[in-house]
């Protein structure tokens, strides 16, 4: 280097570790990274492709078991031991992913208490739009009866099955 010249080597080690590649090194083409980068990619979307698979099995078998056996209240059971799995799963996941972000159990925690937030909004929105879909079923079947002429049954009045 004694030609007066500067050179730069970009390298994925620490200075004096000696690890950078030069453009003329023999073997270090760019076909080797894209065919590393094509392969994770594809190994990826390989597993991501058998999880997806398994998912829709266990959710349709889960789904089917009152259609199937006739015990929907099973069914409501699996439903609701799926729905734990999956949020306890999902708050791990986060919890780790907060982790390897900030290198900190501090990111680990604000990540968790993130999920469960989200969890209980949306919990708190499914509840609420199931007690708007109550009081519209309810409001259709009084309705449906004041012009049947089935308000005797329950405004006691004295022609109300007696």
């Amino acid at each position: 280097m004694s030609d007066g010249k500067i050179y730069i080597t970009i390298s994925d080690t620490r200075y004096g570790s000696g690890g950078g590649v030069s453009s003329d090194t023999p073997g270090a083409t760019e076909n080797d990274d894209k065919e590393s980068v094509l392969s994770k990619y594809a190994r990826h979307r390989f597993f991501n492709m058998i999880e997806s698979n398994a998912k829709q099995f266990v959710n349709y078998s889960v789904n089917n078991i009152g259609n199937f056996t006739g015990n929907y209240q099973a069914q409501r059971d699996a439903q609701a031991t799926l729905s734990a799995a999956n949020f306890l799963i999902n708050l791990g996941t986060s919890m780790y992913a907060g982790a390897k972000m900030t290198k900190s159990w501090v990111g680990a925690v604000v990540a968790g208490a993130i999920t469960i937030a989200q969890t209980g909004i949306n919990f708190g929105y499914q509840m609420y739009s199931d007690i708007l879909e109550n009081k519209r079923t309810n409001r259709n079947i009084d309705i449906m009866r004041t012009r049947l002429g089935l308000e005797g049954l329950t405004d006691g009045s004295r022609t109300g099955g007696y």
